[in-house]
């Protein structure tokens, strides 16, 4: 992307009344800062190029092993209804409850303790 340095110095002109040479440092400065912008940019996408990829290979491991312990858990007989089980859903249904619990709990702790 290259910037019309003739258009800039055209509307430095027009909006403050000042006239700049090409050659004004300002102007250098303007030159400068985009080559950083621009070297910036490209390295900022390759890094995120970089983890865009590393991300697919974990996904894929993640996923691969899911696939590989419900295989492993079908081996073994679990259910294929997608039903809990009673046992687990108690489990499960005593850990919801507790844990509202302490987080109601916890809520009220930290209301008495910003009221004092």
């Amino acid at each position: 992307m290259d910037v019309d340095v003739d258009q800039l110095l055209a509307e430095a002109v027009k909006k403050h009344g000042i006239r700049l040479d090409p050659n004004d440092p300002a102007v250098v400065m303007v030159t400068l800062n985009r080559l950083v912008l621009e070297e910036v940019s490209k390295s900022i996408a390759a890094d995120v190029r970089q983890a865009t990829r590393e991300f697919e290979v974990a996904a894929v491991r993640v996923q691969s092993g899911f696939g590989k312990a419900f295989a492993e858990m079908l081996k073994n007989g679990a259910p294929t209804d997608g039903r809990p089980s009673p046992r687990n859903l108690r489990l499960w249904l005593s850990l919801g409850l507790a844990s509202g619990f302490g987080l109601f709990a916890f809520g009220v702790a930290v209301g008495r303790w910003m009221l004092r």
